[in-house]
């Protein structure tokens, strides 16, 4: 996937910066870059398992751009308990993780795609539903909490 993006300075970190797993989704975010030109959209790699009963879907990707204020208001989504829906996604939608509260429970969409130049997209998508008591909001909030911000 190639959104365009180089230029840029060191990583900051070594291990993972994020890792929330909850009811069969586990997410890894790890900081690679931040383009000196606009320090408002990092660079990410991102580790995305989704379980199934007889196995598991990954995705992996090394280059995912994702704004800060995108972060910034997914976050705050969370802390207030998604009221009605948050959103994280990456600047050309190529990683997208949506939590929508409905009347009885909490739906999470997660879709992935791929531009592949000759042969069109390659995409994967899921939906869970759990409950509104579920600790699966608790568990994503607490994960992008605890990312200590360089922004």
């Amino acid at each position: 996937m190639a959104q365009g993006k180089k230029g840029t300075t060191n990583k900051v970190r070594s291990m993972t910066d994020v890792h929330i797993q909850a009811e069969g989704i586990s997410v890894q975010l790890d900081l690679v870059d931040v383009d000196q030109n606009d320090p408002g959209s990092p660079c990410w790699r991102i580790n995305l398992e989704l379980s199934h009963p007889t196995g598991r879907f990954s995705y992996i990707a090394d280059d995912i751009w994702i704004d800060t204020d995108v972060w910034d208001t997914f976050e705050s989504e969370l802390v207030a308990g998604v009221r009605s829906c948050a959103i994280f996604h990456d600047l050309s939608d190529y990683f997208v993780i949506k939590l929508e509260r409905k009347d009885r429970c909490f739906e999470i969409s997660v879709v992935v795609r791929e531009f592949l130049a000759t042969k069109g997209d390659l995409s994967m998508s899921a939906k869970y539903m759990v409950d509104l008591d579920n600790v699966f909001v608790d568990r994503f909030r607490d994960g992008f909490a605890a990312y200590q911000k360089f922004w």
